[in-house]
């Protein structure tokens, strides 16, 4: 069974992920699949944690005591949850220095997809907020510690945004490498223009290793 869908974050992720950790992680995925196992990955992890900055942006919740609540519940991410919330509460707090206007959120998980042959590419959950009637944003979060996302994969992304939400404005999106406080856009990070050949070749290569990867479980 060849692989169907990938979400745009994790393609981004094993893209850039040494030899190991990549075969590592299709590895995981290519048993569960093999089993017909549901996901144990971290993206339950990650989810809880943006779904939480989300709510702190909207004025719902502290974002540092919400994060103290999960580790409670989750000890063993309590690295991971600080990073994660040092990082994010860095961009936002300097973000909101230089706003003069209330941030409001227009749509807390809008999602897109593409193809991009041999499978489909998947975003899910990016943030749309606006202040007063000229700033408006569209956030994307990689979330992972290793590898650093870098401008090569910013862009990648940049471009994988633009083909999954063609109704929305190409300058107002946003890539935010949360663990390292950095964010990207197409005026810092200007597209190229292989990013399709660039985006098709890697996603070629991860989708035959895990088939391969598959077929040694049947």
């Amino acid at each position: 069974m060849p692989l169907a869908e990938i979400p745009l974050n994790k393609a981004v992720q094993l893209f850039f992920a040494s030899d190991s950790k990549r075969t590592e992680i299709l590895r995981k995925d290519a048993y569960r699949s093999a089993r017909s196992r549901p996901k144990a990955n971290g993206g339950n992890f990650h989810t809880a944690f943006w779904s939480d900055a989300k709510d702190h942006v909207a004025g719902l919740l502290d974002l540092r005591e919400a994060t103290s609540e999960r580790i409670s519940k989750n000890p063993k991410c309590k690295r991971l949850y600080e990073l994660l919330r040092d990082g994010f509460l860095q961009l936002w707090n300097e973000k909101r220095r230089w706003l003069n206007e209330p941030v409001k959120i227009v749509a807390k998980n809008i999602h897109g997809q593409f193809e991009c042959h041999p499978c489909a590419v998947s975003m899910r959950g990016a943030l749309h907020v606006r202040a007063g009637d000229f700033y408006s944003r569209i956030v994307y979060p990689y979330f992972s510690e290793e590898p650093e996302l870098g401008e090569d994969g910013a862009r990648l992304i940049l471009w994988a945004m633009i083909e999954a939400l063609p109704a929305h404005d190409p300058e107002e999106m946003r890539i935010i490498d949360v663990i390292r406080a950095k964010s990207y856009s197409i005026a810092n990070c200007p597209l190229r223009g292989d990013e399709f050949e660039l985006f098709e070749e890697k996603i070629s290569l991860i989708a035959d290793e895990w088939e391969r990867l598959r077929r040694s479980y049947d």
